[in-house]
């Protein structure tokens, strides 16, 4: 018996849960510069998108701001909603039928904080308004402090202990920190050049 026919079985026996049956929908606002959530049941890479480059738009909050204006306003992110939302209308029906209790949508740009966290938004408004369905919006990034100064950071504070030759003593050690930019040095691309 597979995991299908037992929860059949189930179903049959104790009877179905109703409501508490329905697919559950978590849209995931996130960066590529950090890493694809793990939970992730589909991915879609909304860096087509357009966004202002300019420095004082791309700090602010995108939450009905000027900037989730800006994006939505584009006619291929409209089209690309369009799309995605009658792709979403076709399988959450499948998966729920399949059985499946929640599904994940991942939506990621560069740095996850204006692109994906606007189309998220938008998302969720259409899946609840025109389908009713039961969506719950995560931004995995945004309103986090920027993640990539708290990685240089903590780079900047690693140290290695790597022995190395600098005398006739087998024993003699060095600590070498490595740079954030590559190196000329020998065995890591991102080590210090050894000392002669």
């Amino acid at each position: 018996m597979n995991v299908h026919e037992l929860r059949d079985v189930i179903t049959a026996r104790f009877g179905a849960a109703g409501d508490a049956d329905a697919l559950n929908v978590t849209l995931v606002s996130f960066g590529y510069r950090n890493g694809i959530p793990a939970n992730s049941d589909l991915v879609l890479d909304v860096r087509f998108c357009p966004i202002r480059t300019s420095s004082k738009v791309s700090s602010r909050i995108p939450h009905g701001s000027e900037v989730s204006d800006w994006v939505l306003g584009r006619p291929q992110t409209q089209e690309f909603l369009e799309r995605l939302e009658s792709l979403l209308a076709f399988l959450l029906p499948q998966y729920k039928a399949e059985g499946k209790s929640y599904l994940t949508v991942s939506l990621g740009c560069t740095g996850g904080r204006h692109r994906s966290v606007a189309l998220a938004e938008e998302l969720s408004k259409r899946l609840t308004d025109k389908h009713r369905a039961r969506v719950k919006v995560t931004h995995a990034t945004w309103p986090r402090p920027d993640a990539r100064a708290d990685a240089q950071s903590r780079l900047r504070r690693i140290s290695l202990t790597v022995i190395t030759p600098f005398s006739t003593h087998s024993s003699a050690m060095a600590r070498i920190t490595p740079r954030l930019s590559p190196g000329s040095g020998a065995g890591h691309p991102g080590w210090p050049a050894r000392p002669r």
